[in-house]
């Protein structure tokens, strides 16, 4: 994930500075964020997962965005339904969220769609993945 967010120049959704590790100072660290936030996930899957599993679901790779050390702070838990949209004015459109292969579709933003979101998360960052080993292999001749 983090390959493709650098190949396609990905930014924190929140403050917009580019995802990359050589970028300086402690509020510039690159971390990844649960886009369902843990505490709510895990809150609102209590009595429909064991601990094991619902441990699981809530830690997804298809649940995490790279963000700064900053934005991270910022964005705090919000829920994804209110903090889309925000962003998506915020930066000008899907673009923001595309980087990172985050699918924006508002209708999949709440928690009783979180297993949709992961799915269609999980799809596209399966074709970007298979594309980008695509065209290092053609690169390479292979």
């Amino acid at each position: 994930m983090y390959v493709l967010a650098r190949k396609n120049a990905a930014r924190d959704l929140e403050t917009g500075e580019v995802i990359n590790y050589s970028n300086f100072g402690d509020n510039n660290r690159i971390e990844y964020d649960h886009i369902f936030p843990r505490s709510k996930l895990d809150r609102f899957l209590k009595d429909k997962l064991d601990d094991p599993e619902r441990k699981k679901v809530v830690n997804e790779i298809a649940n995490m965005a790279f963000m700064t050390r900053l934005g991270n702070i910022i964005k705090t838990n919000e829920d994804p339904a209110d903090y889309f949209p925000r962003v998506h004015k915020k930066w000008g459109g899907e673009g923001y969220f595309n980087r990172q292969q985050i699918p924006y579709d508002e209708g999949l933003l709440a928690y009783d769609r979180y297993e949709d979101f992961l799915g269609r998360r999980a799809g596209i960052l399966a074709r970007e993945i298979n594309q980008f080993l695509d065209d290092i292999k053609e690169a390479a001749g292979a």
